[in-house]
């Protein structure tokens, strides 16, 4: 899991686009930027993050995908995290 603190001097923007194709499937995109304003160094690091996410359900289960890509993660110049989750879920 990909976890870290933003700094007090940081500004976060964030667009999230979802879609119900009917009542089994669903589809959502999400873009966000963070800036890090970093006191020690001459310039801000950007850190952008995109994911795409589907599911299907069908009863009490339910499939779903995501794929996430952060460029500059945490704000660490040309690091790049990518993540890809599959999960099944069952409800009893």
């Amino acid at each position: 899991m990909y976890i870290f603190e933003i700094p007090i001097e940081s500004f976060i923007s964030n667009n999230i686009f979802a879609f119900a194709i009917n009542e089994n499937i669903s589809v959502s995109y999400s873009e966000r930027e963070v800036e890090f304003q970093k006191q020690t160094a001459a310039t801000d690091v950007t850190e952008d993050s995109s994911g795409l996410m589907a599911s299907y359900t069908m009863g009490g289960a339910s499939i779903r995908i995501a794929n996430n890509e952060h460029d500059n993660a945490g704000g660490t110049k040309n690091k790049t995290v990518d993540i890809t989750e599959i999960s099944l879920v069952l409800a009893f």
